[in-house]
């Protein structure tokens, strides 16, 4: 912390103070992950050709009784395509994506989490999304990715949504997602 500060004790005399400027400087590695790590997943059995949404994590505006201002520190991100086959499945990663379908957001746990997640969506409009990442794991494969270098984090009124595209018909992707 900075701190300027003029103290006038015993004398009437007016004390003046000036300050130019002042600042605070951090060198190395800042740490985000203060608090506890939570998790979902999601396992959908019927990925096509089309890119559809299978996982989306958002902070919640209210925490229990109070407005909530807390960010969500996305960690890691599992995808394993159990399917056989010589194909794959094209994982995105967006930041915002308007989701549309029977959207459903649940609460992780609503004592000790900001955090809800949607798997019911069934796909999403065009809006002011980001695309954050892609990832192409082969049938049959498996990926751990550790996001934590990557600056993955949400604030209030942002989510982050993970989708699937097959090269073929009817695949199954199950994805965790860790913060």
């Amino acid at each position: 912390s900075v701190i300027w500060s003029v103290t006038n004790v015993g004398s009437t005399t007016s004390t003046h103070m000036t300050g130019a400027s002042g600042a605070i400087f951090c060198e190395g590695e800042v740490l985000r992950n203060i608090g506890p790590t939570f998790s979902v997943f999601a396992v959908n059995s019927d990925v096509d050709t089309a890119e559809e949404p299978v996982l989306t994590v958002k902070p919640n505006r209210i925490f229990g009784t109070n407005a909530g201002y807390g960010e969500l520190d996305i960690n890691n991100l599992s995808v394993s395509v159990p399917t056989t086959g010589a194909h794959y499945v094209i994982i995105r990663i967006y930041k915002n994506l308007r989701l549309t379908g029977p959207v459903n957001f649940v609460r992780v746990n609503p004592a000790q989490s900001i955090a809800s997640y949607d798997t019911a969506a069934t796909g999403y409009s065009a809006n002011d999304n980001t695309l954050a990442a892609t990832y192409v794991v082969p049938f049959g494969g498996s990926v751990n990715i550790d996001l934590k270098g990557d600056n993955f984090y949400l604030s209030v009124r942002e989510s982050l949504t993970i989708t699937a595209e097959a090269s073929t018909q009817n695949a199954t992707v199950a994805i965790a997602l860790g913060w």
